[in-house]
């Protein structure tokens, strides 16, 4: 049975054993308030009338009343914006990264490690926010209620799952094509047929790119082979070749990052890297007897951490979470550049130039513009019928763009009789 003490904000834990969820309680930070369930069904209910406060749930994988899997699938049909963290005694690999499959945030095994979950909770609470925030942006233009907005992130989840498989990230547009307004209610499978008119594919231009920094040969040597089918793979054996690597190749979507090197520790190095790829996101990679050491590369900017040994299924799930945070950010990156424009308050000026503030901007970091992008700061463009996720092209005049837009949109004249 569940209990609450007060109005702070909170972290449900699922475990079956009381002895259990009571000593994960006293690890957790003092700015959280526990709320314990023993079974799944139950915890399940409380989520379905619990109306805010909950920031993450903690689960153990085993409860004695649900299946796990069909456990997280509940949780997030209920409260798609919860993030959750898995753990289990069992160092079962296949069902850590199905739970993932699932929308799962994370995975642990225990023993469970006071720092690894304190660690992991800020992160999972980080991205949960992310996702309020980009719901907030939702309701606030009225686009979608958050009700829709609900169904439209499982079909987010979905398809972030879809494409990790295949070693490609989310694209702006198809963010946008799934909450834009004008779409009306899909299933998944409708989506993805409506979205994408051919198979889903991965081309090889399409691929994310991963840079692994480690001095062991034979561990490089692996993680490129597990990782070279979905990602273009670089390696560096230093934290030297790190940096000259990072500085020729502008494009690095995650880094594999070991603690300890020769020449740079991790820590040293990952403000140096994150300096020169502000966009990638990191993973730390370590032993378990240096996890304090890469909790506070955590707190530094890595974005995930990977304890030592693993096998290939957690370092491609780790992976495809640290694609799913870059995903998030780049989107709310670019809602933040749009967001400032009120339809009822800004002037026409104000908007143009907002638009050709954008537009050259996204030039200048060889970015795509989308028509979606467009129609947030011009709506009525959208009535023209044009495909939103198309992109504009890049060699445009930005003080041309205007008369290229309208030449381009404007709808079709009557036929004169």
């Amino acid at each position: 049975m569940g209990s609450r003490k007060s109005d702070r904000k909170s972290v449900l834990i699922i475990d079956g054993s009381r002895e259990r969820a009571d000593g994960l309680s006293s690890i957790l930070p003092g700015k959280y308030e526990t709320v314990v369930f023993l079974n799944g069904r139950d915890a399940l209910s409380f989520i379905k009338k619990e109306k805010g406060g909950i920031e993450i749930v903690l689960m153990n994988m085993h409860v004695d009343d649900m299946p796990g899997l069909r456990l997280i699938r509940r949780i997030l049909d209920a409260a798609p914006l919860l993030e959750i963290i898995v753990y289990t005694q069992q160092d079962n690999t296949d069902e850590a990264v199905a739970a993932m499959e699932e929308g799962a945030f994370y995975y642990l095994h225990e023993p469970l490690h006071e720092k690894e979950v304190n660690a992991l909770i800020e992160l999972a609470v980080d991205e949960a926010n992310r996702l309020k925030k980009i719901r907030d942006y939702c309701e606030k233009k009225a686009i979608l209620s958050s009700r829709n907005f609900s169904k439209r992130l499982r079909m987010i989840r979905h398809l972030m799952a879809k494409m990790s498989i295949e070693g490609r990230m989310l694209k702006s547009h198809e963010m946008h094509y799934i909450l834009h307004p004008r779409k009306e209610d899909l299933t998944y499978e409708e989506f993805i047929n409506r979205l994408y008119r051919v198979p889903l594919r991965r081309r090889e231009e399409e691929k994310a790119t991963v840079m692994i920094v480690d001095d062991d040969r034979t561990f490089r040597k692996g993680t490129r082979l597990a990782l070279t089918d979905y990602y273009r793979v670089l390696d560096a054996d230093s934290g030297a070749a790190a940096l000259r690597i990072a500085g020729e190749n502008s494009d690095i979507d995650v880094i594999l990052l070991d603690i300890v090197m020769p020449d740079y520790s991790g820590i040293d190095l990952l403000p140096m890297l994150r300096e020169r790829l502000p966009q990638a996101e990191v993973v730390v990679v370590t032993a378990h007897n240096v996890t304090g050491i890469a909790v506070e590369a955590l707190h530094r900017g890595a974005c995930i951490f990977l304890t030592k040994p693993f096998l290939e299924n957690r370092l491609l799930k780790s992976v495809a979470a640290a694609l799913r945070t870059k995903v998030l950010k780049k989107y709310l990156n670019e809602l933040g550049e749009v967001i400032t424009c009120e339809r009822p308050v800004h002037p026409f000026e104000l908007r143009l130039n907002l638009l050709v503030d954008f537009y050259a901007s996204s030039v200048q970091k060889q970015t795509p513009v989308t028509l979606g992008q467009v129609y947030t700061i011009f709506p009525t463009f959208a009535e023209c019928g044009h495909p939103e996720e198309e992109e504009l092209p890049m060699d445009i005049e930005p003080e041309r763009l205007l008369d290229w837009l309208v030449r381009r949109l404007s709808p079709p004249k009557p036929a004169v009789r």
